[in-house]
């Protein structure tokens, strides 16, 4: 089960978005991070209710996706957030993990798993 409902998060975005309080503030009266906040803010901006939304379906992505997304992070000072968005993704974690694992076992380690045991 998610930590957050949908429902809390448009709550707290709305109230941010209304003036009601800054990031800092918001963080105070609710008691959740303020880079919390401002990731929920900027998904909701970005897509609407669908970026506060948990998604279920498991989304596949091709190596050939996984290696401009990675570039154009390495290549910009975008913030993973910022590459996230422009990409269409609502998740920067996954750029974050794909970028790890370039740095750490090179392109190929962007190419897909076999699935199963081996």
């Amino acid at each position: 089960m998610a930590k957050y409902s949908t429902e809390y998060k448009l709550k707290i975005v709305r109230e941010y978005l209304a003036g009601q309080g800054g990031y800092r503030a918001l963080s105070k009266r609710h008691g959740i991070t303020k880079s919390q906040i401002e990731h929920w803010v900027k998904a909701y901006q970005a897509f609407g209710e669908d970026g506060l939304r948990r998604s279920r379906a498991q989304q596949t992505y091709t190596f050939e996706f996984k290696c401009s997304a990675v570039e154009c992070y390495l290549s910009t000072e975008a913030s993973y957030q910022e590459i996230a968005i422009a990409l269409g993704l609502n998740n920067p974690t996954l750029l974050v993990r794909w970028t790890k694992e370039y740095r750490s076992g090179g392109v190929d380690a962007l190419r897909p798993k076999p699935k199963g045991r081996a």
